[in-house]
Order: structure tokens, then C-alpha cells, then sequence
């Protein structure tokens, strides 16, 4: 599984880094299809460098649940969370 390497910059616009076009535009859309087909993506902030990777698939999960609530259930959302405050603590 290849991993695809994206930029964020401080227009919010995203671009894929090496790519033979990297001056077009990617959006949340097509990072989500990126997803979809198996592959890992990673996105880092232009500006400070930070990984913003776990932010936009966490954003393309949000987007996809608006779209079809059926999509995701609210046990694994509450598992999810539940998960997160333990790591974080």
C-alpha cells in the first residue's frame, strides 16, 4: 500500500506533493476516493509542518456520516472517542 504525501497551505487549498500536477487543487472529495480505493494519505500544514493527516480523515468521516447517517453507528463513534481519551490520558 502506497502512501501519498499532501500539503496544506494557509489558503486551505491542498496539493499532492510529487505528483506531476502538483499545482491542481485536491479536494476533501478526492483525498476521501484516495481512501476509498486503499490507499494511505498523509497532509501536512505548509506554515508549521504539523500532521494534519488524522484531522482530514476525521473531516472525510464527518462529511461521509452528514451525507448517510447509517454510514457510521453511534456505538462505534462513542468507542472511538472512549478510545481517544484514553490514549490521551
Amino acid at each position: 500500500m502506497s502512501l501519498r504525501k499532501f500539503v496544506r497551505y494557509a489558503n486551505r487549498k491542498m496539493h499532492e506533493i510529487g505528483c506531476a500536477s502538483e499545482t491542481e487543487h485536491v479536494s476533501m472529495v478526492d483525498l476521501a476516493d484516495i481512501v476509498i480505493n486503499g490507499e494511505k494519505l498523509e497532509v501536512i500544514d505548509d506554515v508549521t509542518g504539523e500532521d494534519l493527516t488524522v484531522a482530514v480523515l476525521a473531516r472525510i468521516l464527518y462529511n461521509r456520516c452528514l451525507k448517510d447517517s447509517k454510514t457510521v453507528t453511534a456505538d462505534v463513534l462513542h468507542g472511538l472517542i472512549v478510545k481517544a481519551s484514553k490514549r490521551a490520558a
